[in-house]
């Protein structure tokens, strides 16, 4: 139900959660909203929240025993958001302005993390293989923010991975960075 009964209403127990929550709190748990609904690594948060993976992982624990996260049963040591509360995170995220830094900032972590996992083989790097939700969601956004050059590079950067697995999906979306415009004549080139 919605309405303004916090006893009845979804969003209003959403809001009284989220209220609880410190202002740091609040901007971190927002910047969750950026990820799959299949989830997330600790090390991928600590970029996001500019701090420690140790502090991350506090961070999301203290998250989970609020009843804000939940874990991935599927794949230990990963994080996901419910998802009705990812809505209502990306809500939050928008509303804060936040969305193009966040989004940035995990752009450029899964470029790196897929960088340094090149040459791995599929079956050995779990690492990147747990990332391909969010390599994926997140080259959706720099294709509706129609940057060419943010989709090429993460499409350079995981494109051992997305050939095999994704072969479609990475073919449409290395058209649409071309038919955008890419300024890097090497990116474009890739």
């Amino acid at each position: 139900k919605t309405g303004d009964d916090r006893e009845t209403s979804l969003r209003a127990n959403f809001d009284l959660s989220y209220d609880d929550l410190s202002l740091a709190e609040r901007e971190r748990w927002r910047k969750l909203a950026v990820f799959a609904p299949s989830g997330f690594a600790p090390q991928a948060v600590a970029v996001l929240w500019g701090g420690s993976e140790s502090e991350s992982r506090e961070g999301l624990l203290r998250f989970m025993e609020a009843s804000l996260l939940q874990p991935v049963l599927e794949a230990p040591g990963r994080f996901r958001l419910h998802d009705l509360l990812r809505d209502f995170a990306l809500e939050k995220l928008k509303q804060a302005g936040e969305t193009e830094t966040v989004q940035r900032a995990l752009a450029g972590w899964l470029i790196k993390l897929f960088d340094d996992h090149f040459t791995d083989d599929i079956t050995t790097s779990r690492e990147t293989h747990s990332e391909l939700d969010n390599l994926l969601l997140t080259a959706d956004w720099a294709e509706q923010q129609k940057d060419g050059n943010q989709l090429a590079d993460l499409l350079r950067a995981g494109r051992n991975w997305l050939m095999l697995l994704y072969f479609d999906k990475w073919e449409l979306r290395v058209r649409a960075a071309l038919e955008i415009g890419v300024s890097d004549p090497r990116l474009h080139a890739n």
